[in-house]
């Protein structure tokens, strides 16, 4: 007897499920399409607990259909982008990404959303408060963002552990120092947020006293800061401060004496000079597995010596010409 023509729609139901989880957003809305059982396969929950539609900016009114077709209490984590700083038309890129009524349907919608990430985001219009208060982590990327009093208040996103507020103009020392109530955050990324300057950003450190990441790159940090950093930052793990052209070889310095717990360091294009008299804190760091000194002025001497402190197993990169 023939054996029966190999055919997806001949597998177990279980089987096409795993399949379908590894096509994109785009796919999966399309594919409900051919029958019946693969319509009601794709609207299984399982299928959108992670939604990535990075690649695929919505405007609102499309996004309201998507979230009232495919989300439900599963949903766990959300990345999404809106259209600022594309090749479209000012009238486009200026619509607002989010609503505080989309807010408000998300919260009440997916009641477990414990990640929503933004790229390029309009929400100048949106109430910061509307956020979906179970989140533990956000992620507001080259977006524009107000700063209203709902950061201030300790009930704003009470579990948050992670914020990224990278490349969003409107972040300030101000606006940093509100989130000051945000005991439990363990990971801070304000990469490229220029307006971070003066002796209250010295100053911040000390309200984050749980903070494990900490990524300040192409910022106006200086060798105070970091002195502000090193004192109350103990449990620093990963911290990328590239770009940071103020800070000198005191200011690396001090960081390799006194967070012992760094594991990950990016100094990349700082344009520190690194000599003996740094170079020699790195034979007590012992728990480093990763280290970016690209863009810094080392002699040759210099770089068997750093190789010399370091364990074999870290990760140095490091320009191949010198």
């Amino acid at each position: 007897m023939a054996a029966a023509p190999a055919c997806i729609q001949n597998l177990p139901e279980n089987l096409i499920l795993d399949i379908f989880k590894h096509l994109p957003i785009k796919d999966r809305c399309r594919i409900c399409r051919v029958c019946r059982q693969w319509r009601r396969i794709v609207h299984d929950k399982k299928l959108w607990k992670h939604v990535d539609l990075m690649d695929h900016p919505l405007n609102l009114t499309k996004l309201w259909t998507f979230v009232r077709s495919h989300f439900s209490d599963c949903l766990l984590s959300l990345k999404m982008k809106g259209f600022m700083y594309s090749k479209v038309g000012a009238k486009k890129w200026k619509k607002a990404t989010l609503s505080d009524a989309m807010l408000k349907e998300l919260q009440e919608r997916c009641p477990n959303l414990q990640e929503l990430c933004m790229s390029h985001a309009n929400l100048e219009s949106v109430n910061s408060s509307c956020f979906p208060i179970k989140l533990k982590k956000l992620t507001i990327i080259s977006s524009c963002l107000p700063f209203n009093k709902a950061w201030l208040d300790e009930n704003f996103i009470p579990e948050l552990t992670h914020l990224d507020l990278s490349y969003t103009p409107a972040v300030t020392a101000a606006f940093v120092k509100g989130l000051g109530t945000r005991t439990k955050l363990i990971s801070l990324k304000l990469n490229g947020c220029y307006r971070l300057t003066g002796s209250l950003y010295d100053s911040l450190w000390e309200l984050f006293p749980n903070l494990e990441v900490l990524e300040l790159s192409s910022t106006c940090l200086t060798d105070v800061s970091i002195h502000h950093i090193c004192r109350f930052n103990l449990k620093l793990r990963h911290f990328n401060m590239s770009d940071c052209t103020q800070v000198t070889e005191l200011g690396l310095a001090n960081i390799l004496q006194c967070l012992s717990h760094l594991q990950s360091l990016n100094i990349s294009k700082c344009s520190i000079s690194l000599n003996e008299n740094v170079v020699v804190y790195f034979k007590n760091f012992k728990v480093l597995n990763y280290l970016n000194i690209k863009g810094n002025s080392l002699t040759k001497e210099i770089r068997e010596k750093l190789f010399s402190y370091l364990d074999s197993y870290v990760n140095v990169d490091i320009e191949e010409t010198l």
